[in-house]
Order: C-alpha cells, then sequence, then structure tokens
C-alpha cells in the first residue's frame, strides 16, 4: 500500500544558516530531512509533509522550505503562520506562491494557544486569503470552547480548507469530532496520540474510531506519524496505524494513508496508477453503474446481484466487487449482512438533511461564481438559460431538466473552488429528486426559470451576496416541490 506521511517534522544540524528560535513546548528530537528520508525507506513510506517544528524555530520556515526543494516529489513543506497582523493576507499570498509552502500551521508568536486567538475578527482577512487560495490551514486544538469558535470560522468561511489535529483524549472526543463533520472542509489528522488509546482499549476502539470514520468517510481522514514522536521509531508509528485500522475496507485505508493527503496537499505526487487496461474496466463498470442509479435506472432499495452486473458490464466478480464497494462507501447503494447490496433509498429525514446541505453548498457556490466566472463561463450559462426557455416553451420536460442539471453544474464550474464542488458532488442529490420527485406534477414548477434568470443575473453583475441569496430561494423552493410526502411522513 502507498502510503503519505502528512506530518512529521525535521531539524536541521546547520545551526549558523537555520538558527533556532523555539517557542514554547518540547522541542524534539532532532532529525534532518535526509534522516527522515532514510527513515521513510525503511518504513515503506513514500512521501511526507513536513511540518514546521515551532518548538525549534518558531516563525521561521527557512528549513522546512529548503528541504522540501531539495527533495522535489518527496516532500511538501507546512510553515508555521501567525493570522494575526494586519498583513497577514498579504504575506499568505507571498508564502503559498514562490514561498514554497503548501499549507500552513497556525501559531503566534508569543506561543499563545491557538483557542484564544484563532478565530478573533483579527484573523478574518487571513481565512478569506486562505480560502481565496484553496490552502491547507493546520489547527492543533484542544476541542471543548474551542469546539464553537471552529464552527463559527467553517460557517463564515465555507470554502475553507481545514487540517485539525485533537489536543486530548480521542475516545472521550468521538462524537464531539463526529459532530464536526457536516463541514465539508474540515479533515481529521489521526497521530500515534489518537491511536494508542483506541488500540490499548481493543474492541472499544469503537468508541471514537466509528463514528469519527462514519461521519467524515476515509477521504477526510489523514495519517501522520508526528515524528519523531516519544522516541518511536517510524516503522513502529505506521504499524500502529495500520493495526487499529485494519478493519476498514482496503480502499479507505488508501484513502486515509495516502488520498486524503494528496488532495489536501495537491503538490504530492500521484502514486504508480494500476495497469491501463485494469483502470479502464474497473472505471467502465463504475461510471455504467453510478449512472444507471442516477438516471433512475434501477428502483431505491432494489437489490444488486454481482452475477447479474458481472454479465451486464462484462467484467469479473473481483472488479465488480470492488466497484460496489467504492459506490457503499460513496452511498449510493447500501450492503448488509443476509441483505446483500441494495440500492440506496432515503427516509424523509436524509431527503431533508441532504437537501438542506444542497442549499448551503450550492448558495456558497454561486457567491464564488459571481467573483471568479470567466466571460466565457458567463457567455455558456447564458446559452444554457435560452435553450432551458425554449425548452419550456415548447413542453419539452426532458430537454428542460437537461438544461436545468448543466446549468447548475456551470455554476459550480464557475465557482473554481475544489473544496466545496467535492463536498456538492458527495450530496447524493439526484437519488434523493430521483425518489421524491412528484412525477404528475407539472414540470418546469412554476417560478423555476426566473429563479435561474435572478442567479445569472447576480452573476453578471458580480453580486456574491445576491447570488446566494438568489440560489439559496431557488434551491429551498425546489426542496419543497420534490419533497412529496404527507404530514404523517409517509412517502
Amino acid at each position: 500500500m502507498y502510503v503519505i506521511d502528512a506530518h512529521c517534522q525535521v531539524i536541521s544540524e546547520d545551526l549558523t544558516r537555520y538558527p533556532r528560535s523555539p517557542i514554547g513546548g518540547e522541542q524534539p528530537r532532532p532529525v534532518t530531512a535526509e534522516e527522515m528520508a532514510a527513515r521513510m525507506d525503511g518504513a515503506g513510506i513514500e512521501q511526507a509533509v513536513l511540518v514546521q517544528a515551532t518548538t525549534v524555530y518558531g516563525g521561521d520556515n527557512s528549513y522546512v522550505v529548503d528541504a522540501a526543494r531539495r527533495h522535489p516529489g518527496r516532500f511538501v513543506a507546512v510553515g508555521a503562520f501567525d493570522p494575526l497582523p494586519p498583513d497577514a493576507p498579504g504575506r499568505l499570498a507571498a508564502l503559498a506562491g514562490d514561498g514554497g509552502l503548501a499549507g500552513v500551521l497556525l501559531f503566534t508568536s508569543d506561543g499563545t494557544a491557538p483557542s484564544e486567538w484563532f478565530a478573533a475578527p483579527e484573523t478574518f482577512p487571513f481565512w478569506r486569503e486562505a480560502e481565496e487560495l484553496d490552502l491547507t490551514v493546520c489547527l492543533e486544538l484542544r476541542l471543548g470552547p474551542a469546539t464553537e469558535r471552529l464552527r463559527a470560522i467553517l460557517e463564515r468561511f465555507p470554502g475553507v480548507r481545514v487540517l485539525l489535529g485533537i489536543d486530548g483524549s480521542p475516545a472521550e472526543a468521538g462524537r464531539e469530532v463526529a459532530g464536526l463533520a457536516r463541514y465539508p472542509g474540515l479533515h481529521l489528522k489521526l497521530t500515534h496520540r489518537d491511536l494508542e488509546p483506541p488500540r490499548d482499549a481493543g474492541k472499544e476502539a469503537a468508541a471514537f474510531l466509528e463514528p469519527v470514520v462514519e461521519a467524515f468517510g476515509a477521504e477526510r481522514i489523514a495519517w501522520g506519524s508526528s515524528g519523531p514522536a516519544d522516541g518511536q521509531r517510524l516503522p513502529e508509528l505506521l504499524r500502529l496505524a495500520q493495526d487499529v485500522l485494519a478493519d476498514l475496507p482496503a480502499s479507505a485505508q488508501e484513502e486515509i494513508f495516502a488520498g486524503t493527503a494528496r488532495r489536501l496537499y495537491p503538490g504530492l505526487t500521484r502514486a504508480p496508477e494500476p495497469s491501463r487496461t485494469a483502470r479502464t474496466r474497473h472505471d467502465q463498470a463504475y461510471e455504467g453503474l453510478r449512472s444507471l442509479l442516477l438516471s433512475g435506472g434501477i428502483e431505491p432499495g432494489a437489490r444488486l446481484t454481482e452475477a447479474e452486473l458481472t454479465k451486464m458490464f462484462t467484467v469479473s466478480r473481483s472488479t465488480m466487487r470492488a466497484v460496489l464497494v467504492q459506490l457503499a462507501q460513496e452511498g449510493y447503494v447500501t450492503s448488509e449482512v443476509n441483505r446483500g447490496v441494495r440500492t440506496r433509498s432515503f427516509s424523509v429525514e436524509e431527503a431533508l438533511d441532504i437537501l438542506e446541505a444542497r442549499e448551503v453548498l450550492e448558495s456558497a457556490l454561486a457567491g464564488k461564481a459571481a467573483e471568479r466566472a470567466t466571460e466565457e463561463e458567463i457567455h455558456g450559462l447564458r446559452g444554457t438559460l435560452e435553450a432551458m426557455r425554449e425548452c419550456e416553451r415548447l413542453g419539452d420536460q426532458s430537454g428542460y431538466s437537461q438544461g436545468n442539471r448543466r446549468f447548475h453544474q456551470q455554476i459550480k464550474e464557475a465557482a473554481h473552488q475544489r473544496t466545496l464542488a467535492r463536498a456538492y458532488d458527495t450530496l447524493l442529490y439526484p437519488l434523493v429528486m430521483r425518489q421524491y420527485r412528484n412525477l404528475s406534477a407539472h414540470h418546469p414548477r412554476a417560478g423555476s426559470l426566473e429563479e435561474h434568470q435572478a442567479i445569472l443575473l447576480a452573476i453578471v453583475t458580480r453580486n456574491p451576496d445576491a447570488a446566494v441569496a438568489a440560489m439559496r430561494h431557488h434551491v429551498a423552493s425546489a426542496r419543497q416541490a420534490l419533497l412529496l410526502v404527507s404530514a404523517s411522513g409517509s412517502a
């Protein structure tokens, strides 16, 4: 399995070129970048994120940046950053560009704990710039009072990407951490401090791991050794993580040990691809079955059998099994003991949750589109709306629906915000719409075209607030029209 260490620290022996300026805490054992690379070779770790050791260098990021530049493809650098000064946005833009940083770890020059200041109003310009740059921000927090401050930041800046390290007992924090999963930009870092208590607790590890993994999904969890750590060797730290997470599906482990880190830090090179033939067969079967589910070709709750699907898509049973595992992880199907694999069906409460999340995410995307859409993208939106207007005039319901899907897809692309777009793509909204649409109702519904026109007008006039409001109104109206359930809750 390809492994990326999402958090390790290196320290130079050259005190002249890299003078030490420690801020609080205990200084880790000195390990140079070259020594770290050798230890990674011995442990079977391909790549790593070098996180600034503030207890050694304070805010001077010179060594991690130089080390990443000396070892391109092996390391990327995350530097310490103080978000409080007024010039924080400009400094962040410089460091994220030619400055060599792939992300930042928040700290203050006086060593104050993050829970005291990271959500202060003075930091808002920094968070706004991090959101614009699509740059990963690392936070080490003790939950409790800090949890509400974190929620406030994630709600104010929904597109920001945060990697959270938990300072405290993970066994006690499991439910609290899982409650933060509603924020799509929030990711979790698991280190030996999080994994040792579950290992020692044996089966009781589920109190932390199960709610967290279920809520966030493996694609938003990354493993980091936090090495050198308490005298433990890198192979021991990796083995600890692999043992505790051994019961997760192989695909989930691949995400935690590599995939999430790649998305957090795009500078990391990708793992060697499987053979083109094998990849194509899997991907064709995955895309074909996924499209069939989204199109409504299979009824909600219908059972899926490997034998029938392998014939349908001309793949082996092992390939189709892998496809079904992937679709189950993404929520398109469910897998239960003695019931097999079935297409996903949604309760009224689940449907409402998804549609409410869509309202939040798509309104944020519309706001970003008003800021970032190119003239070519705006021209495309105008063309789609004109086609929808013509379909309405002709009574072409199918054509109108296709135009509607294209219009919303174009807005997502025009937002140029990958974190929000990825979160939106996981919502399974098309499945909910297929299950709850009133097929006998007039389509398009009254007012739909005017709502689309209001969204486009806000984007054309570069008015983010109006775009957010128009999209919220549109999606809220669609939610009421799509959910055809009685007051008693029957579908």
